[in-house]
Order: C-alpha cells, then structure tokens, then sequence
C-alpha cells in the first residue's frame, strides 16, 4: 500500500486529525510533480468528501478505484459521490468505473453511478475488473481464502449502456 494511501485509510473515524493529514498528503503531492506520476486510492466516499479540497488541489493526478467504491444499494446521493463527480468534471482525477467486492447476480446497479461519471468527463473514465477478485471477507491480511468467482464478463457486457455512445466504448 502507498503512504497517501494509507494515510486517507486511516482517515475513516478520525476526523480531528484530518489537517495534518492533508498537509502532509500535499507535501508528498508536490514532491511528485511529474506527469507520469498519479496517485492511486482504494478508499472509501467519505475519506474523499473530507479531503475533497486537499485533493482537488493536487498537483498529481489522482485515480479512484470501483466507483470510489460507492455502494450501490445507497444510490448516487450518498456522501462523498458528487465530490467525486466533482474531482472527475473538474478534470483532477480519474475514476475506474470497476466493481468490487464479492460477486453478484446483477451489476446494473451500478448503472446510473457509471452514466453520471461518464457524463462528467469522458476522459477521465477507466475501467477494469478486480481479477483475480482477492477474497479477504472479514478483512484479514493474515489467512488465505478463496479467489471470488465473478464473472467480468458480465459487467463488461454493461458497458454499451453505461455510455451509450459506442465512440467511448469501442
């Protein structure tokens, strides 16, 4: 795991030491000023809305993973989806319209997610599956499971709706 990332991680329920925090984000963030150079996460909606000026002041392009891993059953209201939304129209940062977690019978629900983030910024839109689907269900770190069997195949088939301009997709 990357510093920034574990730094935003650790955000989730301790919020009174968010500025120093940011502060310390945007030192590495300016250390980086390169183009090739981007900022990965695999956080959650909240830790982005609580450092969505910190973020949007970067100076290295950011990359959110599986929809800022939004959970579908919420919907696009929840907290921290329009910062998002936000950082991806204003150009700022990238979003993988990928789906994570265990498998399911029906990933349209993440249909109006994708259409909303595609409609921001076109550009800024990656997608990819989470193959080989880690299974660490309880969280553990330490104790093997099972790979989940999802089937990409599935969700890729989404991908004429989600932007239905074939231009984008193909």
């Amino acid at each position: 795991m990357n510093r920034p990332t574990k730094i935003l991680q650790s955000l989730d329920g301790r919020r009174q030491r968010s500025q120093s925090r940011e502060r310390s984000f945007s030192r590495r963030g300016r250390a980086r000023e390169e183009p090739q150079w981007h900022i990965q996460f695999n956080t959650t909606l909240p830790v982005i809305g609580a450092m969505k000026d910190a973020l949007a002041a970067s100076p290295v392009t950011l990359v959110f993973d599986h929809f800022g891993n939004a959970k579908e059953e919420l919907g696009v209201g929840q907290p921290g989806f329009s910062d998002v939304v936000s950082l991806v129209k204003s150009g700022n940062a990238y979003v993988k319209i990928s789906v994570t977690a265990a498998p399911r019978d029906n990933y349209g629900y993440f249909t109006p997610f994708a259409q909303i983030l595609i409609s921001a910024n076109v550009d800024r839109i990656l997608w990819g599956t989470n193959w080989l689907h880690p299974n660490s269900v309880d969280g553990s770190t330490s104790k093997v499971t099972p790979l989940w069997q999802v089937d990409d195949g599935l969700v890729f088939n989404l991908l004429p709706i989600w932007a239905r301009d074939a231009a984008v997709w193909l």
